[in-house]
């Protein structure tokens, strides 16, 4: 029984061995094998990258039209950035951003490149050209010119020219004190001017927040008074519309109700009581100055508020006697008339008699 057990033992030494030596063969092959295929993947995506040719995105959005018009070498530095972000972002070659500079270039920098295309044959060249001619260093006293020039538009936002008149105050590095002076100076708002002008601010955050309200203010308030009008111009509007008393009015043939013609009276505007013209008023008036006139005694010099002439009865000697008093004496003229007739007629019967 012994001897059997031994010998089994032994027999199955060398099988064991055997099955170890084959799962390190496996495991060998198997490492091998992913080695492989990562070179061959590795070797696959380089072979794409250098295949597939590039495409241009759409750079509307993020690479704008430039004209170098406007003289501003920051407007130059920001378009040049954003074209070199652009091309680093998406991976384009050399030639590729050049030919994306070229093709955003108009009006004046697009005559210059016409002009140096001969020699602007890498994006390098192009690069050092463009700053040299677009961002060459401004004097302090065109910068200042241009910042002390520069006004709210009228379509312009008020944003829009904050932010631009904050570029133009930092580049000088004025004080926060300057800036909102010159920014206060710049706007088309009156209401607004002084508004913030009476408010101490440390911080562009603060005007900004003060300029957002007193715009948000105005916006709600044109809104709510837009449809309503002051009392002078309800009084005004009362005064232009008035209907004729007319006794002649014409009637409805079938309601037998009195029409009235009503019609607007045309309001020319104020009236000078200098030129007696329409339009203005005396204090804006043109034309030489008048002497006063009095309306009480027509004489010069004061008005018939400050006169002091004594107001005297008018007598009129024509109409002094009543309606009666008139007809009575033409009915005696008529009667004396009369006498006369008779007296006459018989004088001359008397005559003829004879």
């Amino acid at each position: 029984m012994g001897n059997e057990t031994g010998t089994n033992l032994n027999n199955s030494s060398p099988i064991q061995g055997d099955m170890a030596d084959l799962v390190c063969v496996m495991l060998e092959q198997n490492r091998l094998r992913e080695q492989q295929m990562e070179q061959i993947i590795t070797k696959l995506m380089n072979n794409q990258r250098t295949t597939t040719p590039m495409m241009l995105p759409n750079l509307m959005k993020t690479i704008p039209m430039f004209t170098g018009e406007t003289g501003d070498t920051d407007v130059a530095a920001e378009w040049l950035n954003a074209l070199k972000t652009a091309a680093q972002l998406n991976g384009w070659l050399d030639e590729s951003t050049l030919e994306a500079g070229r093709s955003y270039l108009e009006g004046a920098t697009r005559n210059w490149y016409l002009s140096h295309m001969g020699e602007l044959n890498t994006f390098e060249k192009y690069s050092k050209s463009f700053e040299a001619m677009f961002m060459a260093p401004e004097g302090v006293t065109e910068t200042w010119k241009r910042m002390y020039e520069r006004v709210q538009q009228k379509n312009e936002t008020v944003f829009a020219y904050f932010h631009d008149k904050v570029r133009m105050c930092r580049r000088l590095k004025l004080s926060m004190r300057e800036t909102k002076k010159m920014i206060c100076v710049g706007l088309h708002s009156r209401d607004m001017s002084s508004a913030l002008m009476s408010n101490g601010h440390v911080l562009e955050e603060e005007l900004m927040a003060d300029i957002r309200e007193f715009n948000e203010v105005s916006l709600i308030r044109g809104e709510r008074y837009r449809n309503t009008s002051t009392p002078g111009k309800q009084i005004l509007a009362a005064r232009s519309t008035s209907v004729p008393k007319d006794s002649t009015d014409k009637q409805d043939a079938t309601t037998n109700i009195p029409i009235k013609k009503e019609f607007r009276k045309t309001y020319d505007g104020p009236r000078c009581y200098n030129c007696q013209l329409t339009g203005h008023v005396a204090r804006d008036c043109t034309q030489p100055r008048q002497p006063l006139k009095c309306t009480k005694c027509k004489l010069e010099g004061h008005t018939a508020k400050y006169c002091q002439v004594t107001n005297t009865p008018d007598v009129n000697l024509v109409n002094c006697q009543n309606r009666r008093t008139l007809s009575q004496s033409q009915t005696d003229c008529k009667i004396e008339s009369d006498k006369y007739l008779l007296t006459a007629s018989a004088l001359l019967c008397k005559a003829a008699i004879d």
